[in-house]
């Protein structure tokens, strides 16, 4: 594991020239709806037996729940899909990775530590932010920064505490990619899934701390962008 010098783990996003000229213009992450992941249409979903044997370990038992009440918070878990908004970072991306999601040499990389990461979308004191969702009148999302979670598809997980069911993954597709990824509930139940956007604005509240390194196939129109918007911000790029 590759530790920054503040003593957090380094962590990577690969972001096409285009997207990251818009990023660095409104000066906010672009969080997608997690049921409409590309990379991964089932981001979050949870193993089918969740819902018909779920898992009941010591934690469970210590809190007097039972299988009916774990079925009901797996529904509960499965709902918030609709309303979870995700941008993936990756841990020590292998030289393949770096192709893959690289493009191969199409798209640019964001270096970041994890406490880096923390403070540009808000966090204070460990606390995680919330904020108005711009796109969503009237309601708040709070953001946390959450690896993670891989397991093999089919052993029913614990649902207990939620938040750690959110992040699930497929181990057989998913596992070398080491994720940490910012995640965001918008907190609402009064909006149709249909109605929900299909990504939101996150301010960044501070860009002291990324560094940017150019796609190797890049136009010069998005380089004279990208170089000039993260001028005007402090932030490093490299070629």
């Amino acid at each position: 594991m590759i530790l920054h010098p503040d003593g957090s783990i380094l962590l990577h996003h690969f972001i096409r020239p285009e997207h990251l000229v818009a990023l660095l213009e409104k000066r906010a992450f672009h969080l997608i709806r997690q049921d409409l992941q590309k990379s991964d249409p089932n981001d979050g979903v949870l193993p089918p037996d969740c819902f018909s044997k779920p898992h009941i370990g010591p934690f469970e038992r210590s809190l007097g729940i039972d299988e009916a009440f774990a079925i009901s918070q797996a529904h509960a878990v499965a709902s918030l899909r609709f309303r979870t908004y995700i941008m993936s970072w990756t841990k020590e991306p292998s030289e393949q990775l770096r192709q893959q999601y690289g493009e191969n040499g199409g798209r640019c990389e964001l270096r970041a530590s994890a406490n880096v990461l923390g403070s540009m979308i808000g966090y204070v004191a460990n606390v995680p932010p919330d904020q108005h969702v711009k796109e969503i009148p009237d309601v708040l999302a709070c953001a946390q920064l959450k690896p993670a979670r891989y397991t093999d598809g089919k052993t029913p997980i614990s649902v207990f505490p939620s938040a750690f069911a959110t992040t699930h993954k497929d181990a057989g597709k998913f596992t070398t990619d080491a994720e940490i990824r910012i995640e965001a509930v918008a907190e609402t139940d009064d909006i149709e899934p249909t109605q929900m956007p299909p990504l939101i604005l996150w301010d960044i509240h501070r860009f002291s701390g990324l560094s940017i390194t150019l796609a190797r196939r890049i136009t010069p129109q998005d380089r004279e962008m990208i170089v000039a918007l993260s001028t005007e911000l402090s932030v490093p790029v490299l070629d």
